[in-house]
């Protein structure tokens, strides 16, 4: 993902990206990994419409 450990723990904490604990590591599933950054790139082209 081309991210330091920092931004990812902060992620997972918030509940943003699917990850679990096994022991004392992280676990991330390669389907749900894909699938949150599909949503967030929909998001991030999604134009606000707030501001129509």
């Amino acid at each position: 993902m081309k991210v330091t450990e920092r931004p990812l723990y902060r992620l997972v904490q918030e509940r943003k990206l699917p990850a679990f604990k096994v022991g004392n590591s992280w676990r991330f599933l390669r389907e749900d990994l894909a699938r949150w950054i599909s949503v967030q790139s929909r998001e991030a082209s999604t134009p606000d419409r707030e501001h129509n």
